[in-house]
């Protein structure tokens, strides 16, 4: 397997309940480390590693809802309405409609 340059770590509030999550969304287990409670997770070229919070994980702040605060991960599908189907069976909420996004890279400006 080939490793992304960057490969975001979540830590999440029940590992099981995540991995369940994500896999309903189409996301394949690459590896786990039951003892270490730890998932990574791919989909379509995309990376992403699961661990539960404990008191010697890579904690900055208390753990408050809602998660994730101040991150935006942005992942490309091929195709999203099952994803989004399955988020509704869940009744999983949004904080915020999906949308295409084209890729543009702009040249800096001249300084």
């Amino acid at each position: 397997m080939q490793f992304n340059a960057l490969i975001p770590e979540l830590t999440v509030t029940n590992l099981q309940a995540s991995l369940n999550c994500y896999r309903a969304l189409g996301f394949r287990l690459e590896y786990e480390r039951p003892k270490d409670r730890f998932a990574f997770l791919s989909l379509e070229g995309a990376q992403l590693m699961l661990e539960p919070f404990h008191p010697s994980g890579w904690n900055v702040a208390a753990l408050e809802r809602p998660l994730g605060r101040g991150i935006n991960l942005q992942i490309e599908v091929d195709e999203i309405g099952s994803m989004l189907d399955t988020l509704k069976t869940m009744a999983y909420p949004l904080s915020r409609s999906p949308r295409e996004h084209r890729r543009r890279i702009e040249k800096p400006a001249n300084r």
